[in-house]
């Protein structure tokens, strides 16, 4: 098998790794290039057998992500937006004091994320303003789902502390 060959047969599936887990275009083919680049610079492709390269390739492209992912766990600051989500339960959806006292308790909810470490920042954004499971959030951070639950368990204990039990909409009622 030639590198040509090699490069034909596996682009379009280590593209497609990058891409469905939430990454642009341009992000995936960049991911993709370097993947290769990285096989080509360390492995003797007529060495081995095309399963085996493959499965160097999906290695590589696992690793490559990982790196991707916790370079921007801890390159980037999450913004919160303005319109900042708090879900609400059903029983008080119509209630003008929960709405108030949401309007309230939200910047000092944005602020109290703010103080977070960029991990369970990450966590807690994911998870409650962008709506992810569990599994979509370790998937998107590369990491396991039980890991996810232990952030986001120690997320909410740190902000009970910062802001205090009050945060809940319960508590409003």
């Amino acid at each position: 098998m030639t590198t040509q060959q090699l490069y034909e047969a596996n682009f379009s599936s280590i593209f497609r790794y990058f891409y469905y887990k939430d990454l642009s275009k341009e992000e995936a083919e960049d991911l993709t290039q370097e993947t290769f680049l990285r096989f080509y610079r360390g492995y003797a492709v007529q060495d081995r057998s095309e399963t085996e390269c493959r499965k160097i390739l999906f290695g590589i492209a696992k690793n490559l992500l990982k790196g991707w992912f916790t370079e921007q766990s801890h390159r980037s600051s999450i913004e919160l937006r303005d319109d900042f989500p708090i879900p609400l339960e059903p029983n008080i959806l119509n209630s003008d004091q929960a709405e108030e006292c949401l309007e309230e308790q939200l910047p000092l909810l944005k602020e109290a994320i703010a103080k977070l470490n960029p991990t369970l920042r990450t966590v807690i954004t994911l998870r409650f303003v962008e709506g992810m499971t569990r599994q979509e959030v370790a998937q998107k951070l590369g990491t396991k789902e039980k890991y996810v639950h232990i952030y986001q368990q120690r997320a909410i204990k740190a902000l009970r502390k910062i802001v205090g039990s009050s945060v809940s909409p319960r508590a409003c009622k």
